[in-house]
C-alpha cells in the first residue's frame, strides 16, 4: 500500500504532505489515504526509469468512429482510445443527442456505456425511441460517485463511454456539492487516469455560462485531451474544437437538428 494525500478543497491528490495545497494553496487541507498502486499503471522501477525518447516504443492511435461525420472530423479522424473528450454546450443545443447517438452507434460494434447523471434511464430510453436510435447494445448506469464508478468501469471494461454530465460527478471524500471547482476538477482528473490506464475513450458532457463558456474552472480544460464546444442558432449546429490533442484545432462543422434528431449538414 502507498500513501496518498487528497485535498479536501479541490480533490488534488499528492504522494507527499505539505502545509499548503500544491494545486489550490489552502492551508492544512491534505488528509491521508492510502492506495494500492492503480491497476494498469506499472509503478516499478523498470517501467518508471528514464528513457531515451527516440527509444520508446509507439503505438498506432486507434480511433473509434461515432456515426458522424462532423464529429469524427473535429476530433481529426475519430475518437482516439485512452483520451477524454469534453463536450460543453447551452441547454437544449443537443449534446445529450449527440451523445446519445454517437454511443449507440459505436455500441454496434464495441461495447459502450452511458453514464446518465441527469435524467433516469426511463427517460433515456424514451428519447432513444424518438430519436429512433438503436439503443439494443447499448449499456447504462445512473452511478455518479466518482469512486463507484470508477470500479464499475474497471471491472465491466467498456470501449467507449459516455457520461451525461461531469457536472453531476462527485467524491464524497471531498465536501463540496456535484459542479462545484473542486468536484469537476477532481472528476476531470480521475477520467483521465481511467481512460489511459484502461485504454478506453470517455465522451463527457458538460455545462455553460450564459456566455458559452465551460461553466467552471479553466483548469478542466487543459486536463482533458479535446475541448468541444456545441453552438445552436435555429436548427442549425456549430460544433469546433478549441482544443485538440489529435487533430486540428478551431475548424468548424457542422450538424442540423430535425424531428429525429441530429444529422450532419
Amino acid at each position: 500500500m502507498n500513501d496518498i494525500f487528497r485535498c479536501t478543497k479541490c480533490g488534488h491528490e499528492s504522494d507527499t504532505w505539505t502545509v499548503n495545497c500544491a494545486a489550490c494553496d489552502k492551508p492544512n487541507a491534505y488528509v491521508s489515504l492510502s492506495r494500492s498502486p492503480s491497476p494498469g499503471i506499472d509503478a516499478s522501477p523498470e517501467h518508471s526509469a528514464i528513457a531515451i525518447l527516440s527509444d520508446v516504443e509507439t503505438q498506432n492511435e486507434s480511433r473509434i468512429f461515432s456515426g458522424f461525420a462532423a464529429l469524427d472530423n473535429v476530433l481529426g479522424g475519430g475518437f482516439v482510445r485512452g483520451s477524454v473528450v469534453l463536450l460543453a454546450g447551452a441547454p437544449g443545443a443537443g449534446k445529450s443527442t449527440l451523445a446519445l447517438a454517437a454511443a449507440a452507434h459505436v455500441s454496434q460494434e464495441y461495447r459502450a456505456l452511458y453514464v446518465s447523471g441527469e435524467e433516469p434511464l426511463n427517460r433515456l430510453q424514451t428519447k432513444a425511441r424518438r430519436l429512433r436510435v438503436d439503443v439494443s447494445a447499448l449499456e447504462c448506469c445512473t452511478y455518479t460517485e466518482i469512486g463507484l464508478l470508477s470500479r464499475v468501469l474497471r471491472q465491466e471494461h467498456p470501449a467507449f463511454v459516455v457520461v451525461d454530465s461531469l457536472h453531476t460527478i462527485h467524491n464524497d471524500w471531498l465536501r463540496s456539492r456535484p459542479g462545484s471547482p473542486s468536484q469537476l476538477i477532481g472528476a476531470a482528473h480521475s477520467f483521465v487516469r481511467i481512460a489511459q490506464a484502461l485504454d478506453i475513450c470517455v465522451f463527457l458532457i458538460g455545462h455553460v455560462t450564459r456566455i458559452n463558456n465551460l461553466s467552471g474552472p479553466r483548469s478542466v480544460e487543459h486536463v482533458v485531451d479535446v475541448m468541444l464546444h456545441f453552438n445552436a442558432k435555429g436548427k442549425k449546429r456549430r460544433l469546433f474544437a478549441s482544443k485538440n490533442r489529435f487533430g486540428p484545432a478551431n475548424e468548424d462543422f457542422a450538424l442540423a437538428m430535425t424531428g429525429s434528431g441530429l444529422v450532419d449538414a
